[in-house]
């Protein structure tokens, strides 16, 4: 979020310009955990609790996942994206 908006508005003027609705479902569908992830297995195997850090992240960011994709069709219907079935 703090990059999708930010970084369209610095194209308001340009032909290039960002619609609102798509930066949303830029920002929705966007990666999410990938970071997370690869810090979290970067970290050192003798790091006290690195096995609940490992298992924590992964199930945030396969939440998000599932939950993100499981409602992207309802943002692209709402949207104007895909025809109302």
């Amino acid at each position: 979020m703090m990059a999708v908006y930010p970084l369209s508005a610095l194209f308001l003027r340009s032909k290039r310009r960002i619609r609102l609705r798509e930066q949303h479902v830029l920002w929705w569908g966007g990666l999410r955990g990938a970071l997370a992830l690869a810090l979290a297995l970067s970290l050192p195997s003798e790091l006290p609790m690195r096995d609940i850090i490992l298992t924590s992240t992964f199930a945030v960011v396969a939440f998000s996942i599932i939950a993100q994709g499981l409602t992207m069709p309802f943002l692209l219907r709402k949207l104007n994206f895909v025809a109302k079935v």
